[in-house]
């Protein structure tokens, strides 16, 4: 009983946080898969007849697998792309120069002069701290012990906060790091993800860039910027931000969290408001194909040619607001619009950046570390403009490994998914049959592209086509009931059907 306590409440804690691998089935472990491709996957480049994977229009199958009791059950609908060819990239890197970072400025500054990013007032730390100890926004996410932890951060920043704040001339360059208030209250965080930005490390090199566009709006857009650094561990990253947002798919992501934690009625409710205003769509005075046009014009301005759209999904929020607590009744929501994503194309496909979850080190199956995650662009556009225009791990292709490579047909992948939940299954609860039954149930099924290890090259990537599996995941335990989780997202290599790990933050624990 105690066992089975415990494994609830810690795949419960990985909806946002990650939990430690426990011990696989004693087979060989292959640690570094990354041998280059081989010889008869790579074939000539194709024109004339498209390929076919034998994927059925409708998946419907079910199975069962292994030892203990794992019941896979697929019933969803194959929509897949018509390609010809299935290149391998290799890419590089692309470090945040002086000449790029000035560009990026001068684009979303519009001509206008940027200042230093100030110091919090002490009068709005103490709005923050009403806010926060209110449970308003985002802040219901939180329990009081939580709460607690941060507003005593904040108690230690308004000791030395200055009384109002100030605009201080910058230079366009990068500089070491500086973390903000908000990243400080957030190291009180009661789950891993939400502790660390992508925009602040404790180092002193100079890899951080940190400013705000001094436009005379109520609420100045901030821009942020970080180079990559093999031994600090960030990745390039550059974001341009007016306000707060929120989009369809992000709201999806927290409602489903709020369900499987059981979050407290105020924090459902607060998104639900959120999710009825972005249903209203009598407010939106920009159409799906306007946004879609302004941000075309963007990537064109900005010479990113080599990057495909892969979502639009509708936005809302307050370019005014700026409330820790993310968009919320306090602030209204006056900005309604779209929110789109671009992923650099991998030939005819486009590439995919998994989301945040718990990697697997040490399964029996070819497993890939990339050395750094797949590049993805998403921008937020009202009809007043553009808000946010989010610039995510920067690479640059180095060269062609196969302009074309022979894929798994989807008979062989399906096979390689069977066995990778199997093996996660194991590696998560053990390989004693404690009459506990595992569910997994396919729901999404994709052809994209994702970042590998590069061969013989340990600081670069191969950008190979992958399949990605969207897969429902309850377990029931013994007589203490049946436990829904958040999905898991499994991406596979296309070319040998190797399980490919999300690339997680350097500074997060994983054993």
């Amino acid at each position: 009983m105690k066992r089975k306590i415990l494994s609830i409440c810690c795949v419960l804690c990985m909806v946002l946080s990650l939990a430690a691998c426990q011990e696989t089935p004693e087979e060989e472990i292959v640690l570094d898969k990354s041998k280059g491709l081989p010889k008869d996957s790579i074939l000539p480049k194709e024109s004339q007849i498209p390929k076919d994977f034998g994927a059925p229009d409708q998946w419907q199958e079910s199975v069962e697998k292994g030892n203990i009791a794992v019941s896979i059950k697929a019933d969803c609908q194959i929509n897949l792309p018509q390609i010809y060819n299935a290149p391998v990239y290799e890419l590089e890197v692309q470090h945040m120069t002086g000449e790029l970072l000035e560009q990026l400025c001068e684009y979303f500054s519009d001509g206008n002069p940027l200042y230093k990013e100030p110091e919090m007032s002490k009068a709005r730390l103490e709005e923050e701290k009403e806010i926060l100890q209110q449970g308003k926004g985002e802040w219901g996410f939180d329990d009081q012990e939580i709460i607690d932890a941060k507003t005593g951060q904040i108690d230690e920043l308004l000791q030395d906060a200055p009384p109002k704040e100030s605009k201080e001339s910058v230079e366009v360059k990068l500089d070491k790091p500086r973390q903000t208030e908000y990243e400080r209250i957030q190291t009180k965080s009661g789950s891993i993800a939400p502790r660390y930005s992508k925009f602040y490390f404790d180092t002193d090199e100079k890899i951080g860039f940190q400013a705000r566009v001094d436009c005379g709006k109520k609420t100045d857009p901030l821009i942020y910027a970080i180079d990559y650094d093999e031994d600090v561990g960030s990745t390039t990253n550059f974001l341009f931000q007016q306000g707060n947002f929120i989009d369809e798919k992000e709201l999806a992501k927290k409602l489903k969290n709020c369900e499987l934690l059981q979050i407290g009625q105020n924090y459902l409710e607060y998104l639900q408001w959120i999710e009825t205003e972005m249903n209203d769509t009598d407010r939106f005075t920009i159409s799906e194909e306007e946004a879609v046009a302004m941000c075309g014009k963007v990537l064109e301005d900005l010479g990113l040619n080599d990057y495909t759209m892969t979502g639009c999904c509708r936005t809302v929020g307050n370019a005014e607001g700026e409330s820790m607590a993310g968009v919320n009744q306090d602030e209204g929501i006056t900005d309604y619009g779209f929110s789109i994503y671009y992923n650099r194309k991998a030939g005819e496909l486009a590439g995919y950046e998994q989301p945040f979850q718990q990697p697997f080190n040490d399964l029996p199956e070819e497993v890939y570390a990339p050395p750094f995650a797949t590049e993805q662009i998403r921008i937020i556009v009202t009809g007043e403009g553009i808000m946010q225009f989010e610039w995510d791990n920067l690479s640059q292709k180095a060269g062609t490994i196969a302009e074309n490579t022979e894929l798994l047909s989807f008979d062989e992948i399906k096979e390689k998914l069977y066995d990778h939940l199997l093996y996660v299954s194991l590696a998560k609860y053990g390989e004693e049959d404690y009459g506990d039954i595992y569910y997994y149930e396919i729901r999404d099924v994709q052809l994209r592209g994702a970042n590998v290890p590069a061969f013989e090259n340990p600081d670069g990537a191969w950008l190979v086509p992958v399949w990605v599996f969207t897969v429902g995941h309850e377990v029931t335990f013994g007589t203490l009931g049946t436990t829904p989780f958040s999905d898991m997202i499994v991406v596979l290599n296309a070319i040998d059907g190797g399980y490919i790990q999300p690339n997680i933050d350097s500074r997060i624990p994983v054993d």
